[in-house]
């Protein structure tokens, strides 16, 4: 009901900022106080042609230098964890966020000269636009830098919720740069739109592929592939993740490796007390059974007004494999 009433309540919120668009249109002397003084101040202080194409191409030959000069520290992958002495992580984080923040100053700027801008005729908006546009190129060059970067730390050390998510902000940033580019050249005014959709979009796609399952999916075919797998980690994650655990069993089940639990990481193998050590099978059993046992104790989430479909879907997993008697 509370969804309900706020989809209601915002509903109309869109309705009457459409409406009062429409009448903007007619009625120049309804525009709100902060569009007038922004209009006022964009006519006051214009940029010339010459000055914002200057500065889009001092911007775009700084891309170019860089792009040129760290070729190799872009694109080189596990070469830079060898001669710059970086780490997987921190390699992987540091082209995140300098993406991150490359990519809002190279739009904040595009907009800016594109709003404050004057220009006088179509030749003079397709060289800004021209000039913008490889100002996006550039951008997506160093996207492309940074998700390179997120594959090897991926395919180093798995999955995570995060690392995950790092993918999901990288694959919809690049398709708002290419709508912001596209834009740019028929209407720069539903700049706004394409971000609120691509964030929509962010948020469904996510949960139609459910995280938690395809992380342990892939965790799984990666230890099927190198006989890796940080299956404490994936104990984790909510009952989303339960049905793949279940089909994870066979698969791990003639791993007798003895690994060391995280608590208890500052010990070896030798030297670690009991309840430190245990293998993939063991940890991955006493999980599911532990799990299987507290929604079997609490009845509270059986009953209809606490229904959650993946719980259910995790009871009914457990049900067939778990071990524990049901009291």
């Amino acid at each position: 009901m509370l969804i309900l009433l706020w989809a209601w309540l915002l509903g109309g919120c869109l309705v009457y900022a459409v409406r009062r668009r429409e009448q903007n249109r007619t009625d120049k002397d309804d525009q709100s106080l902060l569009q007038t003084g922004l209009d006022a101040l964009a006519r006051k202080l214009p940029l010339g042609l010459i000055e914002s194409l200057t500065v889009l191409s001092l911007v775009n030959l700084l891309f170019g230098l860089f792009t040129a000069v760290q070729f190799t520290y872009l694109f080189g992958g596990s070469e830079n964890i060898n001669l710059e002495g970086f780490t997987y992580a921190e390699y992987a984080r540091r082209g995140f966020f300098e993406l991150v923040v490359v990519a809002l100053m190279s739009l904040a700027l595009i907009m800016w000269l594109n709003w404050i801008s004057y220009r006088q005729n179509k030749r003079q908006i397709r060289l800004f636009n021209g000039l913008a546009s490889i100002t996006v190129g550039f951008v997506l060059v160093l996207l492309l830098s940074a998700f390179r970067r997120m594959q090897l730390y991926e395919a180093t050390f798995g999955y995570t919720e995060l690392r995950l998510y790092v993918y999901f902000v990288m694959g919809w940033l690049a398709i708002f740069l290419l709508y912001f580019g596209a834009t740019l050249w028929k209407r720069p005014d539903r700049i706004a739109i394409g971000a609120i959709l691509c964030a929509i979009g962010f948020l469904a796609s996510l949960n139609l592929i459910n995280p938690d399952a395809f992380i342990v999916q892939q965790n799984v075919a990666r230890y099927a592939q190198i006989n890796d797998l940080d299956v404490e980690y994936l104990t984790t994650l909510s009952p989303d993740a339960v049905p793949a655990l279940a089909n994870a069993l066979p698969l791990v089940a003639s791993d007798d490796e003895v690994i060391l639990i995280s608590s208890c990481r500052y010990y070896s193998i030798e030297d670690a007390p009991e309840g430190c050590t245990g293998t993939r099978l063991g940890i991955l059993e006493e999980n599911l059974n532990g799990r299987f046992a507290i929604m079997t104790a609490n009845q509270e989430t059986a009953q209809w007004p606490a229904f959650h479909l993946s719980r259910w879907r995790a009871f009914q997993t457990l049900q067939q494999i778990a071990t524990l008697p049901v009291e």
